[in-house]
């Protein structure tokens, strides 16, 4: 789990459904490891490396080893695998072994297996509106960062950088999660609120992330397609204030919808969380084959329009989800059936 988190693309998967069910701040430490990789792999292509190479292998692998330690230390969330321990412990207590535990996790055979977890991603994936939306917008987020690392050090270099130079802007996209604090913050306080007024805290309640983010990833990138060579020319230091604004929204995309879909779909969220998983590394791994091709045909200004242009198209993502979203849940049959299943099989300690 813990090599998924730097290095992988599930990095947002397991960690941020524990971290709704355990700890509320979790997944933005798995953002500030994601930047930091991301960081790293731009620095190690370039003059950077000549020097401090094997740090760039270093820092991985104590960024693995903090994150395996805590990944041992996590309490258990599933309601089912609560259930079940609960239960175990009562028959181990009263001698009973008639007890058992509701478990509709529980798998009975290979076929069961195969029909139940192989294969359910990608039905969720082709019948989810939730699950696909969420996957193509984190997708192409991830895919942003892979494009940025192939055409930012060319773009740089045209403002007159040299080659180790042109790399150093990507520290901004990578310390964009400076903000995500932020918003974590605003989000716990207004979920605080509704609880204390007694009001039911829904999935579209924690959206507030996203609304703020992707219009900010709009104007982010507007603002660097028109703040760089070679159809405008200023100081290149215009062009690293989107970049920052850029590493915040994309963060905020995959704490946020991430978190919507684990709240939403409960205990197949593991099923949502490979599906998105799938369609971020197709598009992560596609992105750069098509960059340069498309940045020398049209030009970085109009290629990042065209960039700017599918930005913008996010936006209407967050106001179809707060009016249409629980509408989406309850027409479900796995969101609402893991309302129902959560609801029988919870258990309180007392």
């Amino acid at each position: 789990m813990a090599y998924a988190a730097v290095h992988g693309h599930g990095e947002f998967g397991y960690c941020s459904g524990a971290g709704d069910e355990c700890i509320y701040h979790c997944r933005l430490g798995v953002v500030s490891t994601v930047n930091s990789k991301t960081v790293c792999t731009q620095l190690e292509t370039k003059g950077l490396t000549d020097r401090y190479r094997k740090w760039v292998f270093y820092v991985a692998a104590i960024v693995t080893g903090i994150l395996t330690i805590l990944l041992l230390a996590i309490r258990e969330s599933r309601p089912t695998v609560l259930l079940t321990q609960e239960v175990r412990h009562l028959r181990r207590i009263t001698g009973d072994h008639s007890l058992q535990a509701l478990n509709p996790d529980k798998v009975l055979d290979l076929q069961s297996f195969a029909r139940q977890f192989a294969f359910r991603p990608v039905q969720l994936l082709f019948t989810e509106p939730i699950v696909a939306a969420v996957s193509i917008v984190c997708g192409i987020s991830t895919g942003l960062i892979y494009l940025f690392t192939d055409i930012l050090p060319g773009v740089y270099q045209s403002f007159g950088l040299t080659a180790t130079q042109a790399s150093l802007p990507f520290l901004a996209l990578g310390f964009g999660f400076l903000p995500n604090f932020g918003t974590r913050f605003l989000e716990y306080r207004k979920t605080a609120r509704r609880r204390q007024r007694g009001e039911r805290v829904i999935p579209e309640h924690k959206l507030t992330g996203y609304i703020i983010a992707a219009p900010v990833l709009m104007i982010a990138l507007w603002w660097f397609a028109w703040t760089i060579p070679p159809a405008v020319h200023v100081h290149y230091s215009a062009s690293v204030v989107p970049l920052f604004l850029t590493g915040f929204a994309i963060n905020e995309f995959g704490i946020v919808l991430v978190g919507y879909m684990s709240d939403s779909y409960r205990s197949y969220s593991a099923s949502g969380f490979a599906a998105l998983g799938l369609v971020r590394c197709m598009l992560a791994a596609s992105f750069p084959l098509f960059s340069g091709r498309m940045f020398s045909g049209l030009g970085p200004n109009k290629a990042m329009c065209v960039l700017a242009s599918l930005a913008t198209g996010f936006c209407f993502l967050s106001p179809v989800l707060r009016i249409y979203g629980e509408r989406l849940r309850k027409s479900s049959k796995f969101a609402a059936h893991c309302v129902d299943v959560d609801a029988e099989n919870t258990c309180e300690r007392t």
